[in-house]
């Protein structure tokens, strides 16, 4: 959905003749211009994003560099926690791993 484009949709016709498409060059460009934008857009915001958190960023690549494989808690450590409430499957995966840590020392004491 977009401003510009409205809702788009063009199903696939199993009748088509190749390179047929059900709408105009004049469409075509509308629709390539706007991904444009929208990845401009985001290129852009990351960017300032990475700006924003170059000390961040640096403090989980130096991790990366040492250990290789990071986790969630590693992130958690370095940076705190998200500014952001995570999507629920996330947060109930992240419960479960760290019950099982917490399972795992258990037995082993």
């Amino acid at each position: 959905m977009n401003p510009r484009l409205g809702q788009l949709a063009f199903p696939k016709d199993p009748n088509a003749m190749f390179d047929e498409r059900p709408y105009s060059d004049a469409t075509a460009r509308a629709m390539d211009e706007e991904a444009k934008r929208v990845i401009d857009e985001a290129y852009e915001r990351t960017l300032n994003l990475l700006k924003e958190r170059k000390d961040e960023v640096e403090k989980v690549a130096l991790l990366l560099l040492e250990k290789e494989t990071i986790t969630h808690d590693d992130v958690v450590k370095l940076v705190g926690p998200r500014p952001f409430k995570a999507d629920k499957q996330y947060e109930e995966y992240i419960r479960v791993k760290q019950q099982d840590i917490t399972d795992e020392e258990t037995d082993a004491e």
